[in-house]
């Protein structure tokens, strides 16, 4: 956050992080409206914390004004 790339959704139990993703809402072409959110990088501990940050990341896009999030994941 402090190098400016984007901005966080986080999931606490208590103290600890159990979640959290990394993102910026820029525009696909330059001048064009924000298309979507991108998810940089996101990181759970479970899969409980998973959907309570995919929840975050929804509101997120919303509050940006964007139609979609986007989140690629790295097949096996």
């Amino acid at each position: 956050l402090h190098l400016g790339l984007g901005d966080a959704c986080v999931v606490q139990e208590g103290n600890e992080v159990v979640a959290f993703a990394v993102y910026h809402v820029v525009p696909l072409v330059e001048g064009r409206a924000r298309e979507e959110l991108r998810v940089l990088k996101l990181v759970a501990r479970d899969v409980d914390a998973l959907d309570p940050l995919l929840h975050l990341v929804e509101k997120a896009a919303c509050r940006a004004g964007t139609p979609r999030a986007a989140i690629r994941a790295q097949s096996g």
